[in-house]
């Protein structure tokens, strides 16, 4: 139990790295066409009929389960330090969670950029609704949901065990 103890912390951080590397792989798939989690994030510029034009904007919801994989990283490395308690665990557990739900409702957050603006306005929230629609979850984003909820685990391990008293 001892050995469980002291690597389970160090997955949970390769654990977090992976998910945060996840975000460069495609977070939403429409026909052979991608784009990476990061750029449902930050925005996704496409040129149509020679202008660039934002099919996505910058989303706050799919930016959290970055912000809560970076938290929560942190508050493991700060607790395998001894910096921390058994709170910073299940707290970093908590928010590991949580990035990985927000992780699967990467094409739900994603917010309409410029291209749709230049649509008529009786038609804009059903344009919207129908792209978000056609999207696919991405691989990185599921990944990225997969190793997140992984490392919750490893990051609630030691505490549990300790709560046990083992």
């Amino acid at each position: 139990m001892e050995k469980i103890k002291k690597f389970a912390p160090i997955g949970a951080v390769v654990l977090a790295l992976v998910a945060i590397i996840m975000c460069f792989l495609p977070g939403a798939a429409v026909e052979g066409d991608s784009m990476s989690v990061w750029e449902t994030i930050f925005g996704y510029s496409e040129t149509y009929a020679g202008e660039s034009m934002n099919v996505v904007g910058f989303s706050f919801l799919n930016l959290i389960p970055l912000l809560c994989v970076v938290v929560g990283a942190v508050l493991v490395v700060l607790n395998v330090m001894g910096k921390g308690s058994n709170l910073f665990g299940i707290v970093a557990a908590v928010l590991f969670v949580v990035a990985g739900i927000f992780f699967f409702l990467v094409t739900t957050n994603a917010m309409p950029g410029s291209y749709f603006d230049t649509i008529p306005e009786a038609y804009r929230d059903a344009s919207w609704e129908a792209a978000k629609d056609a999207w696919d979850l991405g691989v990185g984003a599921i990944l990225a949901a997969i190793c997140s909820i992984i490392a919750a685990v490893c990051a609630a391990c030691p505490v549990v065990l300790d709560k046990m008293g083992k």
